[in-house]
């Protein structure tokens, strides 16, 4: 079987949720499309008994309390664990993501409380607010919310985001693959924006969202890094918030838009 290379000219940022338990599943390591799910690969943390990047960027992370656990298969010490209160992964400086408009971000995640909290966060060139992938929920009203982030404009001074939400399922102590899609749209010339879907199981949630008409968004950029298992705006990673209590596996950054069929693909492997 051959395998089906995709060409983009512009760039789009992509990151994926889906809850479902996972009992098992089969290696595919000559499946073209699996193969194919590693191209594009800007950092890469499968936690295979460690925190190292597997893209061969080398963009290893630093633990900072973290602990090894088992992932969704049941596996150990293939995925980290982290309290809800001061545990963290430091992301380094990116420099190979400086200024792009497609990304494709994808993670799995297990949630232990039901509160607001960050699963990831990237700070952009001037921090002052955050790239961010979270939950809001409210488990007094049932409320379950995807809750992400992505900066649209930035200065010393002022910085506003595109906010990307849509209600889930209760994800609390379930296995959840989540993803979310910025596309540079420029169409209109004159009035380029950013343009967001989510995908939630696999599947695409009806709520997507855009950067203001108009605005010409900056390009997302990950070149100062970031934090797995909080949020920061500062760079200072004695001031973070909206800790995450639970299990985080499996986190892929790409500089490229995955197709429908590679998405179903990367929600159903076995890393």
């Amino acid at each position: 079987m051959a395998i089906k290379l995709l060409f983009v000219s512009s760039w789009v940022v992509l990151i994926l949720f889906s809850c479902k338990k996972q009992e098992g599943g089969t290696s595919t390591q000559t499946d073209p499309v699996e193969k194919q799910l590693r191209e594009g690969l800007i950092a890469y943390y499968p936690f295979n008994n460690n925190s190292n990047d597997e893209s061969g960027n080398n963009y290893n992370l630093i633990v900072k309390g973290a602990v090894l656990t088992s992932n969704r298969f049941g596996e150990p010490s293939k995925a980290y664990s982290f309290n809800g209160i001061n545990t963290l992964m430091e992301i380094p400086r990116l420099q190979k993501a400086d200024s792009v408009r497609q990304v494709t971000i994808s993670v799995w995640v297990k949630t232990e409380q039901l509160t607001d909290e960050c699963i990831l966060s990237f700070l952009p060139k001037e921090p002052i607010c955050s790239y961010s992938l979270g939950f809001a929920n409210n488990s007094n009203i049932n409320m379950y919310r995807t809750n992400h982030k992505m900066v649209t404009t930035n200065s010393r001074s002022n910085c506003t985001t595109s906010i990307i939400g849509d209600n889930i399922t209760n994800p609390l102590n379930k296995w959840c693959h989540i993803v979310l899609v910025q596309k540079y749209n420029t169409d209109n010339p004159a009035f380029p924006r950013s343009e967001y879907s989510q995908y939630f199981d696999g599947s695409k949630l009806s709520a997507g969202g855009a950067s203001p008409f108009g605005s010409n968004p900056i390009a997302t950029s990950f070149n100062n890094g970031g934090t797995i298992g909080s949020n920061n705006t500062t760079g200072n990673n004695d001031f973070n918030y909206g800790y995450f209590k639970g299990s985080i596996d499996d986190v892929r950054i790409y500089n490229r838009a995955l197709s429908e069929e590679e998405i179903l693909k990367l929600f159903s492997l076995h890393d």
